[in-house]
């Protein structure tokens, strides 16, 4: 392939003064008064979904400096494992002010301050290579602010920055594009050594922020072929050792990746969600993905794991994504400046939009965050080229329209930003605008059912059942509802459905169990307190159950041992303690009793009223 093979190449070689530098800086500050207008409103959202384990429950966090170079401490498959750049900004923020809020959201739209800016320059030095033709050239300025404008405050990339733990979008697309600019002006300064290095630097830093940077070698020598040398084999030989580090970068990818062991299960093949099943669903998200391009709204905070149920489904969405790669492709021989926007987008949704898939989230729209500038390139620079031979006032009404879009899309960003102010407000947007992701079903049941609004939130479990009926967390969450709705019979047959799924977890038998307990079914609750036991020896809550089901069927001595045991993992229990005080009482063994209350003293347990009695009044010995 050959970028002179592109024409409008002879034209473009007229040398043209430069651009003012304070013309160049008023442009960009335009762009990110703009971006900051976009987003001032969404700088107080609480932490949601993947916020909560990456960051509230964070346990690396706390190692201050030392968090990006340690293993996770969270339960795998939190979205910050294995991604060093990424933990050790959240490690900074943490640091900074704990768990405050706001300020990482400032920080998030900092970062997308920072990729504007990187955009902005990238544009502006692209359009001005000489390979680019004349008229292109001298409008290099305006085009590089209108494309930048639209992309800032762009309602699609609300996911990236105003929720908080994706901010590891934005730190990928700073190296991402802080690479290929690199590449850009060290073509420009005769393959300069400096940013062949700087280069290099910056695409290491990209591997260990998150691996959708794989492809970006490959994109920047496509780069280097389509702008710069004219062909790959030039684009080598000029800088052979920048192209090797930039290769030798995989290998820091790669070792994150196998330390992430497919991020707890939530990345892999064998999962449920079949490679088959997944390629045939990304289509549809694809054409989903470029409406919103182009009318952002009723955008969607998260898809859960939703795929088409056969390849026919989608047979509309395949056949164009597939009209798209061909056109992406020829693009890239016969029409190779317009072919690299194409070929950007499909590089970089490659990794998590092909073969390997994401098993938790089958969509999600934070992946066009870097796609949405090539394509709104593409748009800008291709209106421009087609419009310019028309006059300049054709060339004015375009950047009226542009500016009119750039006033549009900033305030439905600001509104957008409104539905992330509360969890609640967030979840019942979302499935009201996707109602068959089972995720948003029961995310908004779990917020229903923590203000008490149990018959609201069993309706949002059973939703989420309805498409996935073995989703374990919902069944417990149905039959958590179903208890404080007073239908605990209806719950123990959830429970027992949660159980037949799998019988191994000890805190779905112990529910059960108490459930059975207010059926008055005690002999099979203490079946279940017995089971949970053995799957969970050293949970003093287990056994405190088992010990007060026992005592309910008048088994007064078989209660003794799992009191006593449960005091031992728990010295301060005080429902333990004021239990075995008052059994032993009754069973006429006071001094085991006033042992008992000592040793729980001594453990700095807190007295109940009931405890507080026995103290004033001693047992008798």
């Amino acid at each position: 392939m050959n970028a002179n093979h592109d024409p409008g190449n002879h034209a473009a070689e007229e040398d043209l003064p430069s651009i003012p530098r304070g013309r160049i800086v008023l442009a960009l500050a335009a762009v990110l008064a703009a971006g900051i207008f976009a987003y001032a409103n969404g700088l107080d959202g609480p932490f949601v979904l993947d916020d909560l384990a990456s960051i509230v429950h964070n346990e690396t966090l706390r190692r201050g400096w030392a968090a990006p170079f340690v293993g996770p401490e969270n339960p795998r498959g939190s979205t910050y494992e294995y991604r060093p750049l990424l933990t050790a900004s959240l490690a900074a923020n943490y640091a900074a002010s704990g768990l405050a809020v706001r300020p990482y959201h400032v920080t998030n739209l900092v970062l997308h301050l920072v990729a504007a800016t990187t955009l902005f320059l990238l544009v502006l030095g692209t359009l001005r290579l000489p390979r680019i033709p004349t008229a292109t050239r001298r409008a290099a300025l305006g085009l590089a602010t209108a494309v930048t404008g639209l992309w800032v405050v762009h309602p699609l990339t609300t996911s990236a920055v105003t929720y908080t733990i994706q901010r590891g979008e934005c730190l990928v697309v700073i190296c991402y594009l802080g690479l290929i600019a690199c590449v850009m002006r060290g073509g420009r300064d005769g393959a300069s050594p400096r940013w062949s290095i700087t280069a290099v630097a910056v695409c290491a830093l990209g591997m260990a922020a998150k691996e959708v940077m794989v492809a970006a070698p490959i994109v920047a020598l496509l780069y280097d072929r389509t702008f710069l040398a004219g062909d790959f084999r030039t684009a080598l030989r000029r800088r052979p050792r920048m192209y090797v580090g930039l290769a030798l970068t995989w290998i820091i990818l790669a070792t994150l990746v196998i330390l992430a062991q497919g991020r707890g299960g939530s990345v892999q093949a064998g999962g449920p969600i079949g490679v088959g099943t997944y390629l045939a669903t990304q289509p549809v998200y694809l054409a989903r993905y470029l409406s919103l391009v182009v009318w952002p709204t009723r955008l969607v905070f998260d898809y859960g794991t939703w795929t088409v149920s056969s390849p026919g489904e989608a047979l509309p969405a395949i056949l164009l994504a597939l009209a798209l790669i061909a056109l992406a492709l020829w693009a890239l021989v016969k029409r190779p400046r317009w072919g690299f926007a194409g070929a950007l987008v499909f590089a970089v949704l490659a990794p998590s939009s092909t073969f390997i898939p994401v098993q938790t989230q089958t969509g999600a729209e934070h992946r066009m965050y870097l796609p949405l500038a090539a394509l709104l390139a593409l748009i800008v620079v291709g209106a421009h080229a087609l419009l310019a031979s028309r006059g300049r006032g054709v060339v004015r009404v375009l950047g009226g329209a542009v500016f009119a879009a750039v006033v549009a899309l900033a305030l439905v960003t600001r509104d957008r930003n409104v539905d992330y102010s509360s969890a609640e407000a967030l979840w019942t947007n979302t499935v009201e605008r996707w109602p068959q992701g089972v995720r948003g079903h029961h995310n908004l049941g779990v917020l229903l059912a923590q203000r008490g609004d149990f018959a609201a939130a069993l309706e949002q479990f059973d939703r989420a059942l309805e498409s996935e009926p073995r989703r374990l967390e919902s069944l417990i969450n149905r039959a958590s509802s179903l208890r404080a709705l007073g239908r605990v019979e209806e719950a123990i047959r959830t429970y027992d459905r949660a159980i037949e799924i799998d019988p191994t977890i000890a805190s779905h038998l112990a529910a059960r169990g108490d459930a059975r307990m207010q059926a008055r079914d005690l002999e099979g609750a203490t079946a279940d307190f017995e089971a949970a036991i053995v799957r969970d020896p050293e949970n003093a809550l287990w056994r405190y159950l088992l010990a007060t089901a026992r005592l309910q069927r008048r088994q007064l001595d078989l209660a003794v041992e799992p009191l006593e045991r449960a005091l031992r993992l728990r010295g301060d229990y005080a429902e333990a303690c004021e239990k075995l005080v008052l059994l032993h009482v009754e069973l006429g063994r006071p001094e085991r009793a006033n042992a008992v209350l000592a040793a729980y003293r001594r453990a700095g347990g807190r007295l109940t009223p009931t405890l507080a009695r026995i103290v004033k009044k001693p047992t008798p010995r």
